[in-house]
């Protein structure tokens, strides 16, 4: 089998329990989403586009609050149906977790669950008045009943001065890794950025928050998500192109965006196949030429790429500077 991977990220409902304010939709309106049939048609061409170029599919379950969609566990049940190799993966706020609502799922399905403060004070800041232990009760039982949990945190001006405190609760919790992803200020997260009350994280800021990931991952045991951009300037053997370009993001109401942290459509489902807007279309092509502004001379390139959320949300091009790019090599490039 393959050791590349396409990850498919279905927003299977725009329904959420929770009002985050980093969140990067600006409603959790369900309107207009996709019906359960049509989900399994998108599912299916998931898989032959994965045969056609030779990958491993990763489907991803997102939202709005995935566990709140009805037909994820029949979804869970179709992809092993008619893909038992393929990867798949639940992201949740975690709250409703529990025997009965992950009632179907195989314990082999991953699940990540969002955390955005080391303790319920700073966590329901974000998300809201008792959802740090609602969580916190989610993973223990996802736990007890079999499945391995990993947490995701949005790294931010806010946040990052918490790291070692994230890996203590995650060393705590007894999950299988402490994840993070840059905000970025698009949707909910724009207007924070506004406000002021918080904002990304930038060149040297990002790179110090970088390493304290590493030596907090490395002292605590707690695997963390390094294969992402830039984390190859921090060592050689970490970071990952973002696979920009080679993943696919439908949200609830078919629209194929090239990332689910941005709201730029390019394309819908229902109006056309799957696989054609991921092979002609020229934002897809354009991310997987590599082509980015910064990037072009870096000795880095290959690897790392840049974080297109980040170039889109700073500047409307998906191909534009990595913001938080801290590399003296791109500055002319």
């Amino acid at each position: 089998m393959t050791n590349q991977i396409t990850p498919i990220q279905l927003h299977i409902t725009n329904t959420c329990n929770l009002r985050c304010k980093h969140c990067y939709h600006d409603s959790h309106s369900n309107s207009g989403a996709l019906n359960a049939w049509e989900w399994k048609k998108i599912i299916l061409d998931g898989i032959e586009l994965c045969n056609e170029i030779g990958t491993q599919p990763l489907f991803i379950f997102a939202g709005g609050e995935p566990i709140l969609c009805p037909f994820l566990a029949e979804f869970v049940r179709f992809i092993r149906e008619k893909n038992p190799q393929a990867l798949v993966a639940i992201l949740t706020n975690g709250t409703l977790l529990s025997a009965d609502s992950l009632n179907g799922i195989p314990t082999d399905v991953a699940i990540q669950v969002s955390i955005d403060g080391p303790d319920a004070t700073r966590h329901d800041f974000q998300r809201g008045n008792g959802s740090f232990e609602a969580a916190k009760m989610g993973i223990r039982e996802a736990q007890k009943i079999g499945f391995q949990v990993q947490i995701s945190t949005v790294l931010s001006r806010r946040t990052a001065k918490w790291i070692s405190e994230f890996f203590r609760l995650a060393d705590n919790l007894g999950v299988q890794g402490q994840n993070f992803t840059r905000l970025i200020p698009a949707g909910q997260g724009k207007v924070l950025q506004e406000t002021k009350s918080d904002a990304p994280i930038l060149g040297i800021e990002l790179r110090d928050a970088y390493r304290e990931i590493v030596f907090q991952s490395e002292k605590w045991n707690v695997p963390t998500n390094t294969s992402q951009p830039l984390f190859q300037l921090i060592k050689p053997n970490l970071g990952a192109n973002g696979g920009f370009g080679f993943s696919i993001n439908i949200d609830h109401q078919g629209n194929f965006k090239p990332s689910a942290r941005n709201n730029q459509n390019i394309g819908n489902v229902r109006k056309k196949p799957l696989n054609e807007i991921f092979f002609k279309s020229k934002i897809m092509n354009s991310l997987r030429n590599g082509n980015f502004v910064g990037c072009k001379k870096c000795s880095h390139r290959c690897r790392c790429g840049g974080d297109r959320n980040a170039a889109h949300a700073s500047s409307g091009n998906f191909l534009g500077r990595d913001p938080g790019c801290w590399n003296s090599e791109n500055y002319n490039a």
